[in-house]
């Protein structure tokens, strides 16, 4: 059982140990990179400061103004019967 063990670091890696390692390594490579970004809202949302989209978008929202087609149908199809 003990010589499983010792000789799994001799053994030649094919095609299909080096397809498990590229596919550990992008998995640990995005990971990493979620984690990253994650700090990174984090302290944006700690920090109190607007990014600068809402600075240079940002306002008040539009008003609404009346009632959508989609409900104006629905309203004149309820009143019909």
């Amino acid at each position: 059982m003990f010589d499983v063990v010792v000789h799994a670091g001799e053994v030649e890696m094919g095609d299909a140990g080096l397809i498990y390692w590229l596919a550990f390594a992008t998995f640990g490579l995005v990971m990493a990179v979620l984690i990253w970004q994650r700090f990174q809202v984090h302290r944006a949302k700690q920090s109190g400061e607007r990014s600068t989209f809402t600075d240079t978008h940002g306002g008040e929202p539009r008003p609404q103004h009346g009632i959508g087609h989609t409900q104006k149908a629905a309203m004149e199809s309820q009143r019909q019967a």
